[in-house]
């Protein structure tokens, strides 16, 4: 992860699998998050980009949506 031009900029993509929804959802390379959600890069914690990356796509890797709960 790196911050550039106020934006955290994922370097590996990762795919996140939730146990409770028994769902996917994938964080890309160069996907860019503000941090808003509660930036938690000195303890190296991707939970915060995770929730940046449902909240701008709302769906699953699946295509299923995204709920606000889920999120």
């Amino acid at each position: 992860m790196k911050y550039e031009n106020g934006y955290y900029i994922v370097e590996h993509s990762y795919t996140y699998y939730s146990e409770r929804f028994n769902k996917y959802l994938t964080v890309e390379e160069g996907f860019r998050a503000n941090g808003a959600s509660g930036c938690a890069i000195d303890i190296h914690s991707t939970s915060w980009v995770t929730h940046d990356k449902a909240c701008s796509v709302w769906k699953w890797d699946d295509g299923t949506p995204i709920t606000n709960f889920q999120a």
